[in-house]
């Protein structure tokens, strides 16, 4: 036995043998290489084959290293937190320093091959061609055959079924059916057996004769016979080709009698384009199957994806393609087309009105984006000097600006000398370029800029007194609207009044007998219903009242900001909005993302307003749980309770239940329209949608107050059995009452033992993404134009930046979520080495 055990000693060196190690290393190594190559094949990139060569080197390692072979059991371990944990961690701060975004969700060479392949030009203002389709008859023949099977068993379902739900149940398979087996029987068809003709359309005016007026009309010239004023003076034919990757229909013109030729033996799926007095060569009767244009998969995917080419036989060159729009086909040629020189060009119309490939689109790599230039040359920048517009200071979470109490201010500008041209000397050295500016010029617009600060200066010393002025005069507007809402909550309970007396008359000539009761009810019911929506008028005129008040309190009165000479950078880059170039392409940005968040106003004060919100969340959250909690945890941990386990088992229910069905439920108990809670009260309250947000904050710390509660019960209940009982019997026999008791010796104990629980539960609630955004969608709205939501925390904040309906930002979002770890990571540390909870225990 003793030998056994000092095999495996730390000092024994017993030879092992290294065959094992060897055909380890092979198998791995072989592996390995194979994952490698083949990745970098499909991908063409070195990044994942990169990572499968370090694990498959970590690998070897492990079973060539003595001091590693522990980790060769933790492997799989290290993969999966290599994967799952490690690798989104270093994405997330890789996309944090990056563009990527809506608009630039490419790498380059995409954003390139997108970029010449998916935009298209259409000559809206050209006649349309219009297509016959054919193919060959044993596909239909095909076609007929299951389709005459299958309608003959859609008849007999349809007859046996015995109402109107099974009928339409009926209806609805047979449109699968017929689906599925044109689908089937069209799915070997190859796009070389597809032949398509394409008909210029051309209306001519006709005598009264019924003869056309114009001479060049040749004999091959088909009329349409329905209107005699249709003809189709052009045929092409669409022949199939393929060259490497591309391939399409290339369309070359035909004469007209050649088209029944070449479409002979085949069958007509599309619509028929020409229609002559002669007798129609195709049979539509009811032993055929017609098929519909849609209905042919193949057909569709033709019409809406591959390319069409007009082709120029005078010169032998591929000129454009066609859109199709139904059995409409219209000339579009490519937008973006790289030439020989490597470059990409833009179509362009001339000045003879001829679109040619003439605008150089250049890549702007700090931004990631093409563009054109004004001058045509490569894009430039350089820095100009900007003179800003005068502007107020709010305070830092102050969401917009107060127009009404600008336009105050802006009326005492003149008293001040202050104006839209401020400055008038910086008007020389406008739009010129930093090293082009002589300094004289410079020297005179920072002479004027101090003598403007000055009187900026003087008007924020005024600005109090101008405060003083504006909400007089509001009061005496207020006053006037009150006086007006008074005399219009006087006229309605003056009706309400009315109403009532008049319900007191008829229920006493119902006693009388005077009236049908049935009619006395109706009469009551109308009249309860006016009061009641005359009594919801006064409260809304009441509401509006306190509004105006709140809203009087809360003005704010900013004050201008000093004017400061900044330089800007600006380019040749011509950004018109009908010279923005899509998509772009990510590219790495540095900290712009991280600047963003903290000098852009739109961003920083919303987020501002949602990363106090978010800490206040967290912390009542917790509060209030642990609170609720612990109350339970010590009534139910009373020895002389009757029933405890069966309330043990009853407070842990919500806990039980899934926390997001709970929520949704939540969510219908407390909508204001047709919650149970509104319609019990008979009063409307907007839980989740007060406009100003307060209601709906503490609605959702109630409602996680709900979730919470069961478990800071359990935890405190364990807590409070681990406490030894003789403390409170050493406590009684010195007097210490109740309070005393759970202030000085449980609570005490149990912050000790449920610490790091606390901060564990405080991290949870930080990034509580459901217990938000099922309950409120991050409602109601903060502010119009602004993202996030009265209720949103951060995290809800980031994923509406990323995962947004309109735009999204990763970039920004992944930026967030960096601040958003570093604040609950350091709160964490705080508080663990707060309790105590790095302290390690001597067990001894």
């Amino acid at each position: 036995m003793n030998g056994e055990k000092d095999k495996f000693a730390p000092g024994n060196k017993e030879k092992e043998s290294p065959l094992g190690k060897i055909l380890a290393t092979v198998i791995v190594g072989g592996i390995t290489l194979f994952l490698c190559v083949s990745l970098f094949c499909k991908f063409g990139k070195l990044l994942i084959p990169t990572l499968v060569f370090l694990a498959g080197g970590l690998l070897l390692l492990t079973i060539w290293l003595k001091g590693l072979y522990i980790y060769r059991y933790l492997y799989p371990a290290i993969i999966i937190i290599g994967i799952f944990t490690v690798y989104p961690i270093f994405y997330t701060i890789f996309i944090a320093f990056t563009n990527y975004g809506t608009g630039h969700l490419l790498v380059k060479e995409s954003a390139k091959e997108q970029l010449l392949n998916s935009k298209w030009f259409v000559y809206e203002n050209d006649d349309p061609l219009y297509a016959e389709f054919f193919i060959p008859e044993e596909y239909v023949t095909n076609l007929n055959e299951k389709w005459k099977a299958g309608y003959t068993e859609y008849q007999k379902s349809l007859e046996n079924a015995e109402n109107e739900s099974q009928e339409a149940l009926v209806e609805d398979k047979w449109v699968e059916t017929e689906t599925k087996i044109v689908s089937d029987s069209l799915k070997d068809l190859k796009l070389d057996e597809v032949i398509a003709f394409f008909f210029e359309k051309e209306e001519i005016e006709i005598d009264s004769d019924g003869l056309p007026l114009s001479n060049t009309l040749t004999e091959d010239v088909i009329v349409e016979a329905s209107t005699d004023v249709v003809v189709y003076p052009k045929a092409y034919q669409a022949t199939y080709f393929k060259q490497g990757h591309d391939e399409g229909f290339r369309l070359s013109e035909v004469s007209f009698d050649k088209l029944n030729e070449i479409s002979n033996g085949k069958y007509l799926v599309s619509e028929k384009v020409r229609v002559t007095s002669e007798e129609d060569d195709y049979d539509y009767s009811d032993d055929s199957y017609y098929v519909a244009l849609n209905d042919v998969v193949i057909l569709k995917n033709a019409l809406e994806n591959l390319p069409f080419m007009l082709y120029d036989e005078a010169i032998g060159v591929e000129k454009n393609f066609l859109n199709s729009r139904t059995n409409e086909f219209m000339r579009k040629e490519k937008l973006f087309k790289e030439k020989e020189d490597g470059n990409i060009y833009q179509l362009t119309e001339g000045e003879n009105g001829k679109y040619d490939y003439t605008t150089r689109v250049w890549e702007e790599n700090r931004n990631g984006i093409f563009v054109v230039t004004t001058d045509g040359e490569k894009p430039t920048f350089w820095n100009e000097y900007d003179l800003p517009k005068l502007e107020y200071t709010y305070s830092m979470f102050k969401l917009s600006s107060d127009k009404e109490v600008e336009r105050f201010l802006e009326e005492n500008f003149s008293k001040f000398k202050l104006d839209e041209n401020y400055v008038p000397s910086f008007e020389k050295i406008k739009g010129l370029k930093k090293h082009e500016i002589a300094k004289s010029d410079l020297s005179a617009v920072y002479a004027e800029i101090k003598d403007v600060n000055e009187r900026i200066k003087e008007f924020n010393r005024e600005i109090p007194a101008m405060k003083k002025a504006f909400l007089e005069q509001k009061r005496q507007e207020i006053a006037a609207l009150n006086k007006t809402a008074e005399d219009e909550m006087g006229k309605r309970r003056v009706q309400i009044m009315t109403l009532k007396q008049e319900i007191k008359e008829m229920k006493r000539l119902s006693l009388k007998k005077a009236e049908h009761p049935s009619l006395v009810i109706e009469k009551i019911k109308e009249n309860n219903k006016q009061i009641k929506i005359l009594n919801n008028e006064i409260r809304r005129l009441k509401i509006d009242h306190k509004g105006r008040l709140v809203q009087l309190k809360s003005v704010d009165f900013p004050k201008m900001k000093k004017v400061r000479l900044s330089l800007e950078e600006n380019s040749n880059i011509d950004f018109a909005e009908d010279k923005k170039i899509e998509p772009g392409y990510m590219v790495p940005i540095g900290l712009k993302n991280f600047t963003k968040i903290f000098t852009t106003r739109n961003i920083t004060s919303p987020f501002l307003r949602v990363f106090v919100w978010t800490v206040l969340w967290s912390l009542f959250s917790v509060l209030t749980a642990f609170a609720a909690g612990l109350a339970l945890a010590l009534v139910l941990n009373a020895g002389d309770l009757k029933g405890r386990y069966f309330y043990r088992t009853l407070f842990i229910l919500p806990y039980a239940i899934p926390s997001f069905i709970t929520i949704l439920m939540w969510g219908g108990f407390l909508n204001e329209d047709f919650g149970i809670i509104n319609l019990a009260t008979g009063i409307t309250i907007p839980w989740l949608s007060d406009p100003n947000g307060i209601l709906p904050k503490i609605t959702c710390v109630v409602v996680n107050l709900w979730l919470s509660f069961p478990y800071q019960m359990i935890i405190s209940l364990g807590a409070l059995q681990s406490i030894d009982s003789s403390m409170y019997e050493a406590a009684d026999v010195d007097g210490a009452s109740k309070a005393q008791q759970f202030w000085r010796i449980t609570l005490p104990l149990l912050l000790a033992t449920l610490g790091p629980m606390l901060v564990g539960s405080f991290a949870f609630a930080f990034n509580n993404f459901g217990g938000i955004f099922l309950l409120t969608g991050g409602g109601p709205v903060m502010d119009p134009g602004v993202l996030p939501g009265q209720t949103d925390i951060l995290i809800s904040y980031t994923y509406k930046l990323a995962f947004g309906s309109n735009e999204t930002d990763y970039g920004l979002a992944s930026a967030i979520g960096i601040i958003v770890f570093f604040i609950i990571g350091t709160i964490t540390f705080l508080q663990f080495k707060y309790t105590g909870a790095f302290k390690e225990v001597d067990n001894a």
